[in-house]
């Protein structure tokens, strides 16, 4: 899912092509990618879609060109404090734009949150984070990118999955120029969904016969909401809240291996920030104390795995729940 935008980058280049021969003795570019097409045709993509996106596609040149990626999400977390990642997205500029968004899409979101019940203030924080509330969808060839992951990655046939999956999607008769675009690593439109997660979730909300995440606001939202509610959201309960920690809280309960029910919490001491007993919720919860034991804490419920589940990033689940609080100031369900 989306790339977020900080001054470090992280570049590699790709390695020499015969350098990878002698370590790995994998096939050539050109067979691997005749593999894939054979793939791809044996799933329903016709032979006319699969020889016009990999008929002729290259490999980058190592002396020439390096692929250039902005740090994902979950790396950024290894390289930046809780306060400077959730800074990208709670700020002086972003609160009041996220806020200005929700107002905007109310009645739609209102309507998406009554079907699928995820609360709108959710599906837009997921929005500003992933694509800057669509601002930002990528500048990269989704399906070149995918091939080069496909051939290099460690992770190739997750990425070479996705590749089939983006093939899948394009074998219709109409394809948009903004579907060809993609975040390096196949992070697709303003819901920044993988190929694989588009076949799965995307919604056709307005009923166009085209399930729409890159110019439909429509399609992104109720898509964003359907991958959530089909991953388990509980719309009885939020995603989690700031709490108070006693000075002599065991910290070593803290994380989100830890879980346990509301009632476990109370009796080691935790209260909600003003000093009143934590509700009741159902289910195990967990506490997070991503600046340490002297920053804030967080109670998360259920629905944080859910959040886990778009993007495993605990930085990133935090930034989103606090977002969306933000969005409606604080008014909503325990």
């Amino acid at each position: 899912m989306k790339l977020i935008k900080i001054t470090t980058i992280l570049v590699f280049t790709i390695i020499a092509v015969s350098i990878v021969f002698a370590v790995t003795k994998k096939p050539s570019f050109n067979a691997f990618i005749s593999s894939v097409k054979q793939d791809a045709i044996k799933k329903g993509v016709s032979p006319k879609v699969a020889n016009k996106y990999l008929n002729h596609l290259t490999l980058p040149k190592p002396e020439k060109e390096s692929v250039i990626v902005h740090l994902q999400k979950h790396q950024a977390q290894k390289v930046l404090s809780f306060a400077e990642y959730r800074q990208q997205f709670l700020n002086k500029a972003n609160i009041p734009y996220a806020q200005q968004q929700y107002k905007r899409y109310y009645t739609l979101l209102k309507g998406i949150e009554k079907k699928y019940q995820v609360p709108g203030q959710i599906i837009v924080s997921l929005w500003g984070i992933e694509s800057d509330y669509g601002r930002d969808m990528g500048s990269f060839p989704l399906v070149r990118s995918l091939a080069v992951l496909a051939y290099h990655h460690h992770r190739s046939e997750f990425y070479k999955r996705q590749l089939i999956d983006a093939l899948i999607m394009l074998n219709r008769p109409k394809v948009i120029p903004e579907q060809l675009i993609s975040a390096f690593d196949g992070g697709m439109g303003q819901a920044q969904f993988e190929p694989s997660a588009y076949l799965s979730y995307a919604v056709d909300y307005n009923h166009d016969g085209f399930k729409n995440i890159w110019t439909n606001q429509a399609d992104v939202f109720a898509s964003i909401a359907n991958f959530l509610h089909q991953n388990g959201w509980n719309g009885q309960q939020s995603w989690g809240m700031l709490v108070k920690l006693p000075k002599n809280f065991p910290m070593k309960q803290a994380g989100r291996d830890f879980k346990y029910t509301v009632n476990h919490w109370k009796k080691l001491g935790v209260t909600k920030m003003n000093g009143k007993p934590l509700e009741n919720v159902k289910g195990k919860t967990a506490i997070l104390a991503p600046n340490g034991k002297n920053g804030q804490a967080y109670l998360v419920y259920p629905n944080f795995k859910v959040l886990l589940r778009w993007n495993n990033t605990t930085f990133e689940g935090l930034s989103t729940g606090i977002l969306s609080d933000k969005i409606i100031g604080n008014k909503r369900k325990p």
